[in-house]
């Protein structure tokens, strides 16, 4: 079985993303570990030092052709939705040149923790892994994906933007469970995935082969929470480690290997305790703490902000 290559698509400078190359190649040392990323990230630590080979994330046609008729329907931010998207585009013209069949992409906020040509292998022939995020939407954080797969989503998500009739099909069933309407990458593989004959693997169900894959660390299940951190942005999985592996804890006790480990949102912060492969939760605690409070004081300023320009914004004239 030849190791699968690992491709992270990133722009921008980030620790976390530093932190993902070296897990990765520590943890799949005979795996290609490639970075797609920009003038930002070109020259960073893990580039330089041969743990990753980079390559610029290139134009293509099919990349024209979706921005051409793309359109948001999202709160999230534009840029950060679309290019959730361009991503794939991205991914399948690189496989293309480098006649690539088959390639796992990793979000730059998920660590490896051992094998995954070996341990991904329990999937057999499906298409895609993917994890589950809410009801209607799935998440492609760590992607195991054949060219052939990626060929025709690509292909899907061009005539779902072309079409109005298709479009406003996705988005009336793409409502959270917040009652936001999100059209993204994650609504599309859903969708995909219900209405095409490909097979898609889930990564929660690597469960009942005694290991864990994770869809997000702040999803908690049946698991127990990281200890010391209080409000709901301390529901976070506990991960503990012992003789540096990690592994979770079951509601009854039960430790289970976690072999994959996703860091969304505010939980990157984890990422550097987690790569020391310690258990730290002193300094964690501290570290939550912190980030809390420069969060709320962020957030506050925000509203404070948002009233001011309120205030002295003239007051529109009705019209007669």
């Amino acid at each position: 079985m030849l190791p699968l290559p690992i491709i992270f698509i990133h722009r921008g400078k980030s620790h976390f993303l530093e932190l993902a190359l070296r897990q990765a190649k520590k943890t799949n040392p005979e795996s290609r570990v490639i970075l797609l990323g920009d003038t930002t990230n070109k020259t960073i630590l893990p580039v330089r030092e041969g743990v990753a080979e980079f390559f610029f994330l290139e134009e293509n046609e099919d990349l024209k052709e979706f921005r051409k008729n793309y359109r948001h329907v999202s709160h999230l931010p534009e840029s950060f939705e679309r290019f959730c998207l361009e991503r794939w585009f991205y991914l399948l013209h690189f496989m293309r040149q480098e006649g690539l069949k088959q390639s796992l992409h990793l979000d730059s906020d998920v660590f490896l923790f051992d094998d995954m040509t070996k341990i991904l292998s329990c999937f057999g022939n499906v298409s895609m892994t993917l994890g589950r995020w809410f009801e209607n939407g799935y998440l492609g954080h760590c992607n195991r994906v054949s060219q052939e797969c990626l060929e025709t989503f690509c292909r899907y998500i061009l005539e779902v933007y072309r079409s109005d009739k298709m479009f406003q099909k996705i988005q009336e069933k793409s409502v959270a469970s917040d009652g936001k309407i999100y059209v993204s990458d994650m609504s599309l593989l859903y969708h995909f995935f219900q209405n095409t004959p490909w097979k898609a693997g889930f990564l929660e169900d690597s469960l009942q082969e005694g290991i864990f894959l994770d869809s997000r660390i702040s999803d908690l299940d049946v698991f127990r929470k990281q200890p010391g951190l209080l409000g709901w942005r301390g529901m976070i999985k506990q991960v503990h480690f012992e003789n540096s592996q990690p592994y979770v804890i079951l509601y009854d006790g039960k430790q289970i290997p976690a072999k994959m480990v996703h860091y969304h949102g505010h939980a990157k912060f984890l990422m550097p305790h987690h790569f020391r492969g310690k258990n730290e939760p002193l300094r964690v605690a501290v570290h939550f703490y912190r980030e809390e409070i420069f969060h709320r004081i962020r957030s506050g300023l925000s509203i404070l902000w948002k009233k001011t320009c309120s205030f002295f914004q003239p007051p529109t004239q009705e019209k007669r």
